[in-house]
């Protein structure tokens, strides 16, 4: 059941990112995608950074010493676009 909730919280995240980059903000927002050949090596190597990254956000907004005076979603997602040998 647990697994049921996150995956519908994910997906949700995403739809609302996706309607996020076609809405015009008053507030900065940020949208990037890149596509990318990588080596099974290289691939290792992106999800680790890919998962230390998602840890700083977190100590950034935890550490932040100012109060929150916004909510922003940050979702990311690494897929495969071909099948893998």
């Amino acid at each position: 059941m647990k697994d049921e909730l996150i995956l519908q919280l994910q997906i949700q995240q995403f739809d609302l990112a996706r309607r996020a980059i076609v809405t015009k903000f008053d507030s900065a927002k940020e949208v990037a995608t890149s596509t990318l050949s990588l080596s099974g090596a290289g691939l290792e190597q992106v999800r680790s950074r890919f998962h230390q990254f998602r840890a700083e956000v977190r100590t950034i907004a935890v550490q932040d010493p100012d109060p929150a005076d916004r909510v922003y979603s940050l979702c990311t997602a690494l897929f495969p676009l071909t099948k893998s040998e």
